[in-house]
């Protein structure tokens, strides 16, 4: 039995506690539909190096260009997305590199 005047708060209770997971399963949802696509498919426009399913934006420092297609090497277990170099005026060039490896693969750590 409900006191009169008084009801209303079990109910505000009982939505709070369905809007909380309500909430994080729509911000789930959000980063798994942000994350479609394919990691490899990385662009450059206007000097910046953008990768969508990353959501990376990385702006290349002055003279770099890639250095070879994007998202197309290895380096072991690891895709290279970009590899990007700078002339130094010598037979040595200066190299960034961008990597991604599936961490999935990798022994967790207790800590």
């Amino acid at each position: 039995m409900r006191a009169a005047g008084g009801g209303t708060g079990r109910v505000t209770a009982d939505r709070k506690q369905l809007l909380i997971p309500a909430l994080l399963a729509i911000a789930v949802a959000s980063t798994w539909a942000a994350q479609k696509g394919n990691p490899l498919d990385g662009k450059i426009a206007n000097g910046i190096y953008g990768n969508v399913y990353f959501g990376l934006s990385y702006p290349l420092p002055g003279d770099f260009y890639a250095s070879q297609d994007l998202g197309t090497g290895r380096m072991g277990p690891a895709n290279l997305l970009l590899v990007a170099d700078r002339h130094t005026g010598t037979s040595l060039r200066e190299r960034l590199l961008i990597s991604a490896d599936d961490a999935a693969g990798y022994r967790s750590w207790d800590t």
